[in-house]
């Protein structure tokens, strides 16, 4: 990074950015970690910025060689809002010149529920979906995603959202912490705490424990008293449509 500063010249800066931090080993974010605190006590211009879920934050800013971080400034980030995504999806398609209709930029744009990973999903899946199709069965629409394709390539997202977001975070869990999961998808928002706790069969002192344990993972959030509901976006959708039994590692 020092020889890097020093090939930009004098009144430039470096930003350095790592994404999908809470897969990084403690080892390389100590190295990280090590190199930045050097570089910030000879007042270099270097910035960093860490991107990944919520459940890091905590396990960075409590790792004793990380304490530089302890200074970040920590933005959560939320949903996209629905307009944004319905223009974002209509200047990508439209302005490549393909054609699509009102009611299906509509349904591309609903099926996401602003989450931006489920954005790029469906974009790239609807896109391929209408390449594939037109290599197949050539339509006299000419150059256009329709609304099929549209519907094809949202299911194909919903499974890739269920098979590289959801089933992790399913497999890493207990078997009782799925159960108060599965307790919750019955509903089709907020959960109540003691409605949870009977469908698991369970006081609810002992259910708490693993309410507890969800909002900790931030699996689940608490909007109210007395009420649970997801944090992760779909998940209720993937218990839903899953066996009860999971494979869990």
């Amino acid at each position: 990074m020092t020889a890097r500063l020093k090939t930009l010249g004098k009144g430039k800066g470096l930003l350095i950015t790592i994404d999908e931090t809470q897969d990084a080993s403690m080892e390389d974010m100590t190295a990280i970690a090590t190199a930045a605190q050097h570089m910030l006590r000879d007042n270099a211009e270097v910035a960093f910025v860490f991107a990944g879920l919520p459940s890091l934050v905590p396990d960075l800013l409590n790792a004793k060689v990380l304490t530089f971080l302890r200074r970040s400034s920590i933005k959560q980030l939320g949903d996209v809002p629905l307009d944004d995504v319905r223009h974002a999806l209509s200047t990508s398609i439209r302005g490549a010149d393909v054609a699509i209709s009102d009611d299906a930029l509509t349904l591309a744009t609903e099926s996401t529920g602003g989450y931006p990973y489920m954005i790029q999903l469906v974009g790239y899946h609807i896109w391929r979906q209408a390449r594939r199709r037109e290599n197949t069965t050539p339509s006299v629409s000419g150059n256009a995603i329709l609304f099929d394709d549209v519907r094809s390539g949202v299911e194909q997202a919903r499974a890739k959202l269920g098979e590289g977001v959801c089933a992790p975070v399913v497999n890493q869990l207990s078997e009782r912490a799925v159960d108060y999961l599965r307790a919750m998808a019955q509903d089709d928002g907020p959960s109540s705490t003691s409605v949870v706790a009977s469908r698991m069969g369970e006081s609810m002192d002992y259910a708490n424990i693993y309410r507890q344990r969800l909002l900790d993972d931030h699996v689940i959030t608490a909007p109210a008293r007395g009420r649970v509901d997801f944090a992760i976006p779909f998940l209720r959708e993937y218990l839903r449509a899953t066996e009860p039994t999971v494979s869990r590692s």
